[in-house]
């Protein structure tokens, strides 16, 4: 019998997979699978100029979010942009009694009311395999930049374990990215923000938060929480709460996250 978490997770892949995304001629990308179970977007109507890296929840694969990409009417990116979709490695995972699962990192718990401070909630997280993702999607940005040229080119995003994943990369990066989105998610690496590399620098990157004031996996003012001293250090980021929303994804915020990305992708 599956328990309240994992029954709310496949509910949670359901919204997203559409029995599997479809790998037909689409009009904006060619579509491919990597070796690394990654899936890459590559734009065909405009040079290709600007990478997003998308990093899925708990989980979910790359494949969980192929199809909003994909979806004509939302027009996420635009057509000189490239979306790579990264899949996380298999590991058991604490918070599911053990179960191999794709994972950015182990969780051990996300229950737990509201905490006074961080330090209550960074054990739950496994800090060093945080740093191991962050090595991965280093990797990533690093092949993407021979591409494209600038650092500032490279966007990164994610969905709740990849919110938290992307910022992590953010901070830890030693160059400048072109703009962080994450949506359900939170910042779980225990760091002292003024030791980022080019940190005065990085204050000036856009970042879009956006979080459901419903969400049952990740409570918001958990979230809020561990965005306090992203905000308290005039770091270029701002947090939408939408009401009634749970841990998904809802049209105004889709409508909005087009936005922000054409916005900073001329």
């Amino acid at each position: 019998m599956l328990s309240k978490y994992q029954q709310k997770l496949c509910q949670l892949n359901n919204n997203f997979i559409r029995a599997g995304f479809s790998t037909h001629s689409h009009p904006k990308f060619d579509i491919q699978r990597a070796a690394d179970r990654s899936i890459i977007l590559t734009p065909k109507l405009a040079p290709h100029k600007y990478s997003l890296i998308w990093l899925h929840g708990l989980g979910d694969s790359a494949a969980g979010f192929v199809d909003v990409f994909l979806d004509e009417n939302f027009n996420l990116v635009p057509k000189n942009c490239k979306v790579l979709l990264l899949t996380a490695p298999q590991r058991e995972v604490t918070l599911n009694d053990g179960m191999m699962m794709n994972s950015w990192y182990d969780i051990s718990n996300i229950r737990g009311g509201r905490p006074k401070s961080m330090d209550e909630l960074y054990p739950k997280y496994n800090q060093e395999q945080l740093m191991e993702s962050v090595d991965i999607v280093t990797k990533h940005i690093e092949s993407e930049i021979k591409l494209v040229g600038q650092s500032k080119q490279i966007f990164l995003g994610g969905f709740s374990q990849g919110c938290a994943l992307a910022l992590a990369t953010f901070l830890k990066y030693d160059k400048l990215l072109g703009g962080i989105i994450g949506l359900s998610g939170m910042n779980a690496l225990k760091f002292d923000l003024n030791n980022a590399p080019l940190y005065e620098e990085k204050k000036n990157t856009p970042i879009f938060l956006y979080h459901g004031e419903a969400d049952n996996m990740i409570n918001y003012h958990v979230a809020q929480l561990s965005y306090k001293e992203v905000f308290d250090q005039k770091f270029n980021a701002n947090l939408t709460l939408e009401s009634g929303m749970e841990h998904t994804l809802s049209e105004k915020e889709l409508r909005l996250l087009q936005k922000f990305i054409h916005n900073q992708m001329p």
